[in-house]
């Protein structure tokens, strides 16, 4: 870094973002004699209240734009490859549609707010080999044959992509997306161009990772959060470094903020995943639409895959804006999986539960098992109990700092909120009325687990959530030995539904659909049936057909019946559109929500109606609220929300712009300690 510390001679001015909340850019002075060193997208340092913050230059200016006796001077440019214009660009696109500052979503594509280091610097990073690494690899044997059906959609792709439309590749589970995302891929780097290969889940990366890594070898770059700050500022460096590439990058949805330079396409895998919406802090931003923003400004092609798609994206489908190319056959000529639909209430009636288990269940698991298969179980919740009661007062524990009862993990005999993270050891006695009848209620994943091991005790039994899946080497030792057949039966959340290719999976269960269908939100029914379909999909991939089974207390629900009857599953999805066109819900509009929190609940109700009054005043009479919401309080918060539904139409931004600008000058003005976070497509 070059310092720069006497500005009496300033021949020239830069705006500058900081990774900071602040609405546009700071102007700085630069000396006469660096002024040539400075362009849009060049690195400095710049400070401001204090603080010495990385910064981009976003414009240099002839002239300063405010008094130039209050311009301080930049305090150093430092030596590092520029921040390329698209993803400047890019930055003003997403601070504009997720109503935030362009300060925070720099911050976001930049997390290590330290300088990075140069690519010779860097030592222990993956070095891309011109040409891959071809010399040590059989890549050719390693690149997937397509099968006929594979081929055609290919070239549907391509054709789509060579046309300048996003594609939606609508395949069943098991069709072989992945082999066609690594044709295509794989023609893109031959042509030199790079490919951004987004997953929703750390899990997935990992098992897909050495599947790529077998094609692409040291070409494969992988990103998500748990890689530790240095090797972030590594990866920064490596793509940032002109003349290097191609690459195939690997990563989770903040994989969109990386510098991409040249590249040719965009893969977004399981598209309809909620795993892609960043939820605090901002942006808060949905990975996927991020994506079809970068591939617009890149001028990459962008695939967007899924066996259960979004309806936002099949909305722009029905639209026009994106092509929709169909993938109806499976990879292994084998039949769909038998669905069974058990009714757990009148198997109560008739004593054929086990625990949560019914004796219909119990004898599948045991078949699959016995006949070399291996089964997965689905329970929508972790721990070992949702909550626990004194069964003589009623009594049942909740967080001192949030709305919600406590969860018991049995294996460390604690009482623990899933909001704030507080956590409390367990014992019997009811803290009300002094007995020792606190019992748990409900069963979570590691329940499941437990009864399984006492039903079938010579059965290898294993779990698969986010308890297990906080350390990286218990998590890969799971699924590694799950894939190796050194587990029978694996029990675990919604993750072991997502994209997991196992082949001798047999059978896949779901013991409690209800918590899934009952959920009082308009996007319950998607969500369930995009889980339902998912978790489908992981029985019977290879040659053996699989079973589904689906336990439930509402077998007649909308969502279990079309399951039930896959030929009702597109009249189910249609039916859940019309819904959503009838009251005015996304896709046909666009939801914003604003979230309110304030210690003090009175200080909070009057603020609450001032951003309400705002929201008025643009305009805007399509909204609910304020009001509490059933989960009020968080980390000792009280919260309120209000919901926003715009028509989709050519004043949408305007309106968005009119209503930011207001709620961020009445929140600069707030002196009633309350936060208030504004959520554009809140899931």
């Amino acid at each position: 870094m070059e310092e720069i510390l006497d500005n009496k001679n300033a021949a020239g001015y830069v705006h500058v973002i900081l990774p900071v909340k602040m609405e546009g850019a700071v102007t700085y002075s630069v000396p006469r004699c660096d002024i040539h060193k400075v362009k849009a997208g060049t690195r400095v340092r710049a400070a401001l209240a204090g603080r010495i913050y990385p910064g981009v230059v976003e414009s240099v200016l002839d002239e300063a734009d405010m008094d130039d006796g209050r311009i301080k001077g930049i305090i150093g440019i430092d030596d590092l490859p520029p921040v390329l214009e698209e993803e400047i660009e890019l930055w003003r696109q997403v601070a504009d549609y997720y109503m935030c500052t362009v300060g925070e979503v720099f911050k976001a594509a930049y997390p290590s707010g330290g300088r990075m280091q140069s690519l010779q610097d860097a030592e222990g990073r993956r070095r891309c080999r011109q040409g891959g690494d071809s010399g040590s690899r059989d890549v050719e044997n390693a690149m997937p044959v397509l099968s006929q059906a594979q081929s055609r959609a290919a070239g549907a792709i391509r054709g789509a992509i060579g046309k300048g439309c996003p594609v939606l590749l609508d395949g069943v589970t098991g069709s072989g997306k992945t082999e066609i995302y690594i044709t295509l891929a794989s023609e893109m780097l031959s042509s030199g161009k790079s490919v951004l290969y987004l997953v929703p889940e750390i899990a997935i990366s990992r098992q897909l990772e050495m599947r790529l890594e077998n094609v692409f070898g040291d070409r494969l770059i992988v990103y998500h959060s748990k890689i530790n700050p240095a090797r972030k500022k590594k990866i920064h460096s490596i793509l940032s470094e002109p003349g290097k590439g191609p690459f195939i990058i690997l990563g989770l949805r903040s994989a969109v903020f990386l510098p991409l330079r040249n590249p040719g396409l965009i893969i977004v895998d399981e598209e309809h995943d909620s795993s892609y919406k960043q939820e605090d802090p901002a942006p808060r931003y949905n990975g996927r639409d991020v994506a079809v923003m970068a591939a617009r400004i890149y001028g990459a092609g962008i695939i967007l895959g899924s066996a259960t798609p979004s309806f936002e994206s099949l909305y722009n489908v029905r639209a026009g804006k994106y092509a929709k190319v169909s993938l109806t056959e499976k990879f292994h000529a084998v039949e769909p999986p038998e669905i069974k639909v058990i009714d757990t209430v009148r198997a109560s009636k008739r004593k054929e539960m086990t625990g949560d288990f019914s004796k219909e269940l119990l004898k599948d698991i045991e078949d699959a098992v016995s006949e070399g298969g291996q089964a997965v179980i689905f329970r929508n919740r972790r721990a070992y109990s949702p909550m626990v009661q004194c069964y003589n007062c009623g009594y049942v524990p909740v967080c001192p700092n949030c709305n919600v009862k406590l969860t018991y993990h049995k294996f460390n005999n604690t009482l623990s909120c899933h909001y704030c993270g507080a956590s409390f050891r367990y014992n019997t006695i009811c803290p009300k009325c002094a007995s020792p009848s606190l019992i748990d209620r409900g069963a979570g994943t590691e329940k499941i687990e437990e009864e399984l091991h006492m039903i079938f005790p010579k059965m290898r039994v294993a779990r698969y959530d986010a308890d297990i899946t906080k350390s990286i080497k218990e998590d890969k030792k799971v699924l590694r030995a799950f894939e190796a057949h050194e587990i029978d039966v694996l029990v675990g959340t919604q993750m072991i539904g997502k994209g997991f290719d196992f082949q001798n999976v047999t059978l896949a269960a779901i013991i409690n659909a209800d918590t899934l269908v009952s959920q009082e939100d308009f996007r319950a029914d998607e969500h369930a049936l995009q889980v339902l379909a998912q978790l489908m999909g992981r029985a019977g991939r290879r040659s053996k057909r699989g079973k589904f089974v689906i336990q439930t207390a509402n077998p007649d629900s909308n969502v279990i019946r079309s399951m039930a009857s896959r030929s009702s599953m597109s009249d189910g999805i249609r039916k859940m559109l019309a819904d959503r066109y009838r009251f005015n819900y996304p896709p046909f509009a666009k939801a914003i929500k604003i979230v309110i929190k304030g210690k003090d609940q009175a200080e909070l109700e009057v603020f609450s109606e001032k951003v309400a009054q705002c929201i008025s005043e643009c305009g805007i009479h399509e909204y609910n609220g304020p009001f509490y919401p059933p989960l009020d309080m968080i980390a000792g918060m009280k919260i309120m929300n209000i919901w926003i539904w715009l028509k989709r139409n050519n004043s949408i931004t305007a309106v968005k712009r009119l209503l930011y600008m207001k709620i961020s000058s009445l929140s600069k003005k707030n002196n009633y300690g309350s936060k208030l976070v504004i959520d554009v497509d809140p899931l």
